[in-house]
């Protein structure tokens, strides 16, 4: 078993095990490998030539710290069991440990990862507000923005322990979501079969009904602020790194 940064020569077996382990649609994946991927940013666990297992992450910064956000940590069916994963994470931590990393952050995929982070010395670290809306007449004046001007303007509608995410995460949401501006509000997210998925929305959130309405959609679940529901886990690299509460808002899950 070797566990290393991944080559070009690796890229199908990535794309292989991506699709095998997760529902993500094969345009999401595509997207992901032409826009967001980068070797400097993957380890894999390599077994007889193939690739047992394999995750990546995207940089980010919170209090003055830099963090790793972990995403897409998958295993093979075949190579389940044994241990692996662990042992690609426990790599993984001491490499981005040399890397400068201060921490590490993740999104369980399910209530039941939750249990299985803690294992390794996880702990919840940010909680969100899920908020479920039909439409209602009215609507709102809102305009669409690039990932330029929304990176800027969530800088400053993120709470004071948001968790500053740029450069790839923005690159990758801008190939899946669309960003709008409002008076008081940000929003990012996208219309699926009558229905919006706000993947953030920041800043007044009463006027939601009326943002369903412009966007020409029927009911929406928004992600936003607040202490509803554990979302996302920390593991501090460094004795020093103090981890407390925070707010991560962008997760590629929805």
């Amino acid at each position: 078993m070797k566990i290393c940064t991944p080559e070009s020569s690796h890229i199908s077996q990535l794309r292989k095990l991506w699709q095998e382990s997760f529902s993500d649609t094969e345009f999401f994946v595509n997207v992901f490998f032409q826009t967001a991927f980068s070797p400097k940013r993957s380890r894999c666990v390599i077994c007889d030539e193939q690739i047992a297992a394999a995750l990546y992450w995207f940089s980010c910064t919170w209090g003055g710290m830099r963090l790793a956000y972990l995403y897409a940590v998958a295993t093979a069916g075949e190579f389940r069991g044994r241990g692996i994963c662990r042992r690609l994470m426990e790599d993984t931590h001491a490499h981005l440990k040399e890397l400068g990393y201060d921490a590490v952050i993740l999104v369980p995929g399910s209530d039941s990862l939750f249990g299985f982070y803690e294992r390794m010395g996880y702990r919840v670290c940010s909680s969100i507000r899920e908020l479920n809306y039909k439409s209602a007449d009215g609507g709102v004046m809102m305009e669409r923005i690039d990932k330029h001007a929304y990176g800027k303007l969530r800088r400053m509608y993120l709470p004071e322990n948001g968790v500053l995410q740029e450069a790839e995460n923005l690159d990758l949401l801008e190939c899946t979501e669309e960003f709008y501006q409002g008076e008081d509000f940000l929003l990012a997210g996208h219309c699926e079969n009558g229905e919006y998925v706000g993947v953030e929305l920041l800043g007044n959130v009463v006027k939601t009904p009326q943002i369903l309405h412009s966007l020409g959609c029927e009911t929406g679940v928004f992600r936003t602020t607040g202490e509803e529901r554990p979302f996302a886990m920390c593991f501090p690299l460094r004795a020093e790194s103090v981890i407390s509460d925070m707010y991560f808002g962008i997760a590629f899950d929805l």
